[in-house]
């Protein structure tokens, strides 16, 4: 049987190759599907990562518990400070810090006593008694460079004297220097002559050190006092042990996150919480030098895994399908070159099952290749799709961490099995049809016009009722728990099968009714080709569905991917309209200063800035007594400045600013509030831009415009609890706030190509001169909001770069896959006919009528698929691609949504289209040379 399967492969190498691709293809992309995901939410979190460790200065992977040993609370009331740091020592090192999978940049552990008074044993007088503290650190390594004298030894001298080495500015400082003694004791009576009781302990400096300049430096405090740092082990074994000395304890670690573990993430996230509820026992959520990595970072990145999952997932499914309808022609053209074959294993006493095992050999084969290849081709392609920028877009991008995860290797093991019962589906139908009854068919309509009119309508229906359920009553794509709506997946696969049978039922009447008009003047070849066409054969009906699946699913990646890019940098610029906004703080000497809230920033070379008032707290009223007092978001502008700065181009905003510039007691208000108060336009309200002031300080005003969006606004938010609130939004001219409360809180708005640093510098430095006072006044800037950096994260979105790489890639396969196709079909279609063209070139048909015969029939079968592709994948990805608003947070705050259609993906297309059928028709004339008269003799005698 083996050797019979191995006979039939080389006998069809054709389609044995073509369903090897297409086998290939199916368990590529499963294996892509997981790969692909985790690799751009890993570099995601990366980036995360980086930004926020830019931002703060401090390590995401850093791990700092700096306290007092008794802080530490344990059941056992008799435990020592030494019993206490041995067990939460453990529990650092053995569980929270391998618990966040992260090769270690530096791990140190530093022991420090209570300050204690030091004496000079230089100074015979007590004159100058110093306060130090005393410090062990189990690393110096690439910590501090010894500029005199050495490293500290283990050793305790005779006398009980413990080495230690001081920083150069201690050294500096206090004129320590290296053979200095100094005596050490909680109080200066101990120094006293008379006194008889000796020092807690003796040190003698052997060094000096200069701290090497490092990020991820074990010391923690530089030079907060007079430090001296001994031996760790001596420290450990003498002054905690044995002397019960020691009183605080410092474990820092740092991770190096770029080589995360990213299977463990589950793990680490586990590890952050468990540090974080002992963090609250042990009382240290206050204190500063107590650092732990922000845990909302890593659960964002695991959101992020799932949400890409299941959009690659939706974004495949069609291609999937069409892949595997693909598995299933090319399966069907091996059956119907075998039937005869089959027939005769069947009338010879062949079971069913033994034909089956026969193809399923043939078929194991093939896929045991493809399940070897694919793992390697699918992390080349996932490199590939790593630079994707945008649609069919790549840049130069740092490459992606791709890993074979266990993940890829079940939706591996799931396509094969799917495309091995596809493959077999076709050999069922035929195992039983014996010879005789073979040889007595004549033709094979397995898909009637009564079966493909029912499936057409079925899946209208329920596509139609998907998209109802989607779109009109708002259940969006993703479900609340953050999974894909199934019905999402309905209509994407119904959309495209309704569009396939429909073209298979209309086509033929169409094709017929051309074909009786003209029929009386047409040429051989034309009237052939026509005649051949409006009576669909099996194989004809497959190669146009797959034809328009093949169209349809590109242009609606085409459509999907531009209208999505599209409308995100839309919000993008809508969240973030200019530059750098930031609040402006005013800090005096003297408390309770009243300053004058100048705004500066305009006097400022290369800077364009306006100041944007928000108040400190508004409260809105209407005149029957209605009021909002939380969530108001007050804007208080320059019209023309404003107009000026914030980049963002929308009509009904530059009418917005319009009104406001000429009529300065009118003012701007969201739906919610207009709702809230029961307000409509022309209306009045009331602001009090400031709720501490007395209530004559509020202003009226006439609503001009009610809007669903401004820049920066947004409707809705979710407060810690994941509860939705409203936000709610004024907006007035600033004169009329200045003129009733003119030192209101501000924020500036710029377009500037300074970095944040140098505005940060040159702000504190520029400061204001107050007009009450002669002191200077510190101006400095505070929850700044770098745009750019934003706007540039937007653009990196995994979900976005998921969207764009696997449309990407569809485009691809569903390309590669249809060349495949329509070839293989030709070059059967050609060769099954090889009797009736044979016969015509006896009968006096010229080469050049055959070979317009088989051109026209190549422009019927191609012309109506594709015209009827490309609309249906605009209009599928038109109606589609707005549900995929909910899976972009920014999107949710779109200021109106636009659809997007790029002319050029439909022409790249469309020349495919040409170039395919350019090479089908070079094969075509080959093969159609090669067939001469006396072929039709010799089949006709067989």
């Amino acid at each position: 049987m083996l050797l019979l399967a191995i006979k039939k492969i080389i006998n069809n190498k054709i389609l044995m190759l073509s369903l090897f691709a297409g086998i290939l293809c199916a368990v590529i992309i499963s294996c892509t599907i997981p790969m692909y995901s985790q690799a751009i939410s890993h570099r995601m979190l990366i980036t995360q990562l980086e930004n926020y460790q830019d931002s703060t200065a401090v390590s995401p992977s850093s791990v700092i518990v700096s306290c007092p040993l008794s802080s530490f609370t344990r059941r056992d009331e008799e435990s020592t400070n030494f019993d206490n740091f041995n067990f939460y020592n453990d529990y650092l090192n053995n569980n929270i810090f391998p618990g966040l999978y992260m090769p270690p940049l530096v791990k140190s552990t530093t022991l420090s006593c209570a300050t204690m008074l030091a004496k000079d044993n230089r100074d015979k007088k007590l004159s100058n008694l110093n306060k130090v503290v005393l410090k062990a650190t189990d690393t110096y390594e690439n910590a501090v460079n010894i500029i005199s004298g050495r490293m500290p030894s283990n050793n305790i001298d005779e006398k009980g004297c413990i080495e230690v080495i001081i920083s150069r500015a201690v050294h500096i400082s206090h004129k320590y220097v290296v053979g200095t003694t100094l005596d050490l004791a909680y109080n200066k009576e101990i120094f006293d002559v008379n006194s008889k009781e000796s020092p807690l302990l003796s040190i003698k400096i052997v060094g000096i050190f200069d701290y090497i300049e490092d990020s991820y430096s074990p010391f923690i405090d530089k030079d907060a006092g007079i430090e001296l740092y001994c031996d760790y082990n001596t420290y450990f074994d003498y002054i905690f042990k044995q002397k019960d000395l020691c009183s605080n304890v410092t474990w820092y670690y740092a991770g190096d996150f770029t080589q995360f573990n990213i299977n463990n993430i589950d793990k680490t996230i586990s590890t952050i919480k468990s540090l974080e509820n002992n963090i609250k026992i042990w009382s240290l959520s206050g204190n500063t030098k107590t650092i732990i990595p922000p845990i909302e970072q890593y659960v964002t990145y695991y959101d992020n895994v799932q949400a890409v999952n299941i959009l690659l997932i939706l974004f495949y499914s069609p291609v999937f399908l069409l892949i595997i309808y693909f598995i299933f022609m090319i399966s069907g053209f091996v059956v119907e070159k075998d039937k005869n074959e089959i027939s005769m294993l069947t009338s010879r006493g062949a079971s069913r099952k033994q034909i089956l095992f026969l193809y399923f050999l043939q078929g194991g084969a093939i896929l045991l290749i493809s399940l070897i290849v694919a793992p390697l081709l699918s992390i080349t392609l996932c490199n590939f799709l790593g630079a994707s920028s945008g649609f069919l877009e790549f840049g130069q991008r740092a490459p992606i961490k791709v890993s074979l995860n266990i993940s890829s290797i079940i939706f591996c093991l799931i396509a094969s099995i799917i495309s091995l019962l596809t493959m077999l589906i076709p050999v069922y139908n035929v195992s039983k049809i014996e010879i005789v009854e073979q040889k007595r068919k004549t033709s094979n309509k397995a898909l009637s016009f009564i079966f493909l009119t029912i499936g057409a309508i079925i899946s209208a229906v329920i596509a139609g009722y998907s998209y109802y359920n989607l779109v009109y009553q708002k259940e969006g794509v993703f479900t609340s728990n953050g999974g894909i709506q199934p019905l999402a997946y309905v209509f994407l696969i119904c959309i495209f099968v309704f569009i396939a049978l429909l073209l298979v039922i209309i086509y033929p009447l169409l094709i017929k009714f051309f074909f009786n008009l003209g029929k009386r003047k047409w040429n051989p070849a034309k009237y052939t080709a026509f005649s051949r066409m409006k009576n669909l054969a099996t194989k004809e009906r497959f190669i146009i569905i797959f034809l328009t699946l093949t169209v349809a699913i590109g242009s609606f990646a085409s459509v999907c991917s531009r209208t999505l890019n599209y409308n995100i940098d839309n919000s993008l610029n809508y969240l973030y309209p200019c530059d750098i906004m930031a609040d402006v703080k005013f800090y005096s000497v003297q408390e309770n200063n009243n300053i004058n809230r100048r705004f500066i920033y305009n006097d400022v070379e290369g800077i364009e800035a306006t100041r944007v008032v928000t108040g400190n707290l508004p409260r809105i009223s209407s005149r029957r007594g209605q009021s909002i007092n939380d969530n108001v978001k007050m804007l208080a502008i320059n019209p023309q400045e404003f107009n000026d700065i914030v980049q963002w181009d929308d009509s009904l905003f530059n009418e917005c600013l319009n009104d406001l510039a000429s009529d300065a007691n009118c003012c701007i208000i969201s739906r919610n509030v207009a709702q809230a108060l029961q307000l409509n336009e022309n209306d009045f309200i009331n602001l009090k831009p400031d709720s501490s002031l007395k209530s004559r300080y509020v202003e009226t005003y006439r609503i001009k415009k009610i809007v669903d969006t401004f820049p920066t606004y947004i409707a809705e938010t979710k407060n810690l609890s994941g509860i939705k609130q409203d936000n709610y939004l004024i907006v007035v001219n600033v004169k009329s706030i200045d003129s009733i409360a003119p030192n209101q809180p501000y924020s500036v708005w710029m377009n500037t190509d300074k970095s944040i640093n140098e505005l940060k510098s040159l702000t504190i430095k520029l400061g204001i001169n107050t007009e009450n006072y002669e002191d200077k006044a510190n101006i400095r800037l505070e929850n700044i909001v770098n745009c750019s950096t934003e706007k540039h994260m937007g653009k990196i979105n995994p979900l976005r770069q998921a969207t764009n790489g696997s449309l990407t890639l569809g485009f691809i396969c569903v390309i590669f896959i249809c060349a495949i196709g329509f070839i293989i079909y030709w070059i059967i279609s050609i060769k099954s006919r090889t009797l009736q063209i044979g016969t015509m070139r006896a009968l006096g048909m010229s080469f050049s009528e055959i070979s317009k015969m088989v051109l026209w029939e190549q422009i019927l079968i191609c012309i109506a698929p594709v015209i009827l592709g490309i609309l249906s994948g605009v209009c599928s990805g038109y109606l589609f691609a707005p549900l995929l608003q909910s899976a972009f947070d920014s999107m949710n705050q779109m200021p109106s949504y636009i659809f997007d259609f790029n002319y050029l993906d439909i022409i790249k297309l469309i020349l495919f289209i040409i170039i395919l059928v350019s090479v089908s028709i070079i094969a075509g004339i080959i093969m159609l040379k090669r067939i001469k008269s006396t072929t039709a003799i010799k089949l006709g005698e067989e």
